[in-house]
């Protein structure tokens, strides 16, 4: 919740208050707190702007000032007992809403530098979009780049750029009312829009960014924002009809709409990863390339120092990518499952590092485990028998030496903005998101400054672990 939102909420209540605590005959003390009301409700709008949120908190105010131009005596019990009902009942509600459903604020990057933020809108002519009906279709990318800058002259970047027609196209997919989505604009990075890259004795390191699936390029804001701070340019990608939400430049916006396989066939999912992910991966790859002839990121960039950075579907394809793609010099696949048509031992040696969560152990009996596995459309053979598969495969990455750092208390969507999003959903599933986070991007930045700019002195050098949640294991020491 906002300073001027909790101020005003505060204030009404206490004029609430008052109406039963101060005389009556001292009327101009409570008529000094309806006019301070008024103004607090005027300022809040002005300066941080209206949300639908704050309606009940609007109409908690207006109701008081409202009662106070009536002159209340509260001499009768009911219409005491009415007021007091009125307030426990929509008190609650007025504070609960606007923070259940917030403007919520990232993480602040921790680097030395301050970020901006750029987009690109990228057609493949060399291949054809699968996903369409439309045989002329090329396969069309959205790339977000975060970088450096000297330059915070300019207001931060909304989180997400909605004009009114990608809301409406928004709230239409999601079937809601539009203004539900408003607030959203309200919502701040800590990046400016196209400002100038920042100057630096060393050209900076390219990491390319996939999202899970499904989501997208704008709930990894926060990794990316703080890898840029510390002088590496990120390439997210927003994986078309993949991502839940791709919005391209003429305002025109795609949702998922890709039609995946069974769980259990482990050779389609393979194929996806291979034939469109890492194909997307590579082609980004291609494109910063030729950012060497823009005139904003010629001669800035390290084009011998690229990493590849992916979340669950996303971190198999960083696997796959790393293993397929030469210029490719480390990648770190986040809590990902093993696709991928490279299931061999691998003779590289490129830096890997698998990041993941400490699994739980399932508790439940036969019946409640076969109706979940009923739920995701598998029987228990086929379980049993993906599971053995997946488990070979990591197997596979173990052998090629990787390091693997195990987080204790995580969730499988905590390695992106998600819990952000409403208190309501790290309650439920009982995690820090502020700590969540500051862990996940140290170690980001950690393994990136040691194989991307080769740092001696991180923890995979040292050993210096400042989180106790973390455990990690190094290249052939498990």
């Amino acid at each position: 919740m906002k300073t001027l939102e909790l101020a005003f909420i505060a204030l009404a209540i206490l004029v609430a208050l008052s109406l039963f605590v101060l005389p009556i005959t001292r009327p101009y003390v409570r008529h000094l707190g309806g006019v301070c009301l008024l103004i607090l409700a005027i300022c809040q709008i002005v300066v941080e702007g209206y949300r639908w949120q704050m309606i009940p908190s609007y109409i908690l105010g207006a109701t008081i000032l409202l009662l106070m131009t009536a002159k209340p005596t509260f001499t009768s019990s009911r219409s005491k007992v009415f007021f007091i009902l009125f307030l426990v009942l929509w008190v609650p509600v007025s504070i609960i809403l606007p923070i259940a459903v917030p403007v919520f604020t990232l993480p602040y990057p921790t680097g030395p530098y301050d970020t901006a933020k750029t987009m690109y809108h990228l057609t493949d002519s060399n291949r054809d979009e699968r996903v369409t009906l439309d045989e002329s279709d090329k396969r069309e990318l959205m790339v977000s780049i975060w970088y450096p800058t000297t330059e915070q002259k300019q207001q931060a970047g909304r989180y997400i750029d909605m004009t009114s027609t990608v809301q409406k196209s928004i709230a239409e997919h999601l079937e809601v009312p539009s203004f539900l989505l408003e607030y959203i604009n309200h919502i701040r990075t800590h990046s400016v829009k196209d400002s100038t890259v920042a100057e630096s004795q060393e050209k900076f390191p390219i990491i390319i960014l996939s999202h899970g699936l499904p989501g997208n390029s704008m709930m990894y804001t926060s990794i990316a924002e703080n890898l840029a701070s510390h002088g590496f340019v990120v390439a997210a990608i927003d994986h078309t009809y993949y991502s839940n939400l791709t919005i391209f430049p003429d305002d025109n916006v795609t949702f998922s709409k890709a039609i995946l396989p069974e769980p259990f066939k482990l050779e389609k999912w393979d194929d996806i990863i291979s034939s469109v992910w890492v194909k997307d991966q590579q082609y980004i790859v291609d494109f910063v390339h030729s950012l060497d002839n823009d005139p904003s990121f010629a001669g800035k960039l390290d084009f011998n120092s690229i990493g590849v950075l992916g979340h669950s579907f996303g971190g198999a394809a960083s696997y796959q990518t790393l293993l397929a793609d030469e210029r490719i010099r480390a990648a770190v696949n986040m809590d990902g499952t093993f696709f991928g048509k490279i299931q061999d031992i691998p003779t590289s040696t490129k830096p890997y590092l698998y990041m993941k969560v400490k699994e739980r152990e399932k508790v439940g009996d036969q019946v409640s485990i076969e109706e979940e596995l009923t739920s995701l459309g598998l029987t228990v053979q086929q379980f049993n028998e993906l599971t053995t598969s997946l488990h070979n495969r990591q197997q596979i990455y173990t052998n090629y030496g990787a390091y693997e750092a195990t987080f204790t208390g995580l969730k499988h969507m905590s390695f992106n903005d998600f819990y952000l999003y409403s208190p309501i959903l790290s309650i439920a599933d009982k995690v820090n998101v502020r700590e969540d986070h500051n862990m996940i991007n140290w170690l980001l930045v950690q393994f990136f400054n040691k194989t991307l700019y080769n740092n001696d002195t991180t923890i995979f050098d040292n050993g210096e672990n400042p989180y106790t949640r973390i455990t990690i294991i190094h290249p052939n020491t498990n």
